[in-house]
């Protein structure tokens, strides 16, 4: 079961999958990739 965290940061992945969030949006960790992590 992923981890559920609220977004503290806006994010707008820079890959074509058009994902996004905005600051307290409670999302699935298993949602990202690397690029976050990085």
């Amino acid at each position: 079961k992923p981890d559920n965290f609220v977004v503290v940061k806006d994010y707008v992945s820079e890959s074509d999958n058009g994902f996004s969030v905005t600051v307290g949006d409670i999302v699935e960790a298993i949602e990202f990739d690397d690029e976050i992590t990085k």
